[in-house]
């Protein structure tokens, strides 16, 4: 059996910290249900926000979390309908005098499942089969994956 993934260390920093605001939401499930689901996680830095969208932006977490958790669909297919709900709804969350640059997605077992928004800067280190440590741009290996299909 292959080991779960497991995250010895996460790094945070916001690309200016005198302009902007960086915020990391990790939900540790408690029932089997949301076990099963992985750990759900958000981070977003926002430039040139304000207090009452930080807000707004948690709230929007809270509503994708809820309905990731609460879906019946297989974990790709629940974060990605969750996703698509809170676009539909929020699409006042977008602000012409603030930039935000997200990512929101899930850690099941040995498997990372995610979207992001904006531009974020998002590297995974991991340790190959031969026990070497390898460097990962997740964000430019999406757009290879997504420029493949």
């Amino acid at each position: 059996m292959e080991e779960a993934l497991r995250l010895h260390e996460f790094f945070i920093e916001g690309g200016n910290p005198d302009v902007s605001q960086v915020v990391l939401h990790i939900t540790e499930p408690s029932t089997r249900d949301e076990q099963a689901k992985g750990i759900f996680f958000v981070l977003f830095e926002i430039e040139g926000g304000t207090p009452d969208y930080s807000e707004e932006l948690d709230r929007a977490v809270e509503e994708v979390k809820r309905a990731y958790y609460e879906s019946t669909s297989t974990s790709e297919a629940a974060l990605e309908q969750a996703l698509d709900n809170i676009n539909k709804q929020s699409l006042h969350l977008t602000r012409p005098y603030a930039k935000l640059h997200s990512i929101v997605g899930v850690l099941v077992h040995n498997t990372i499942i995610f979207a992001f928004h904006g531009t974020p800067f998002i590297t995974l280190y991991y340790k190959n089969r031969e026990g070497r440590y390898l460097e990962l741009d997740l964000v430019q290996q999406n757009a290879t994956d997504s420029q493949a299909t």
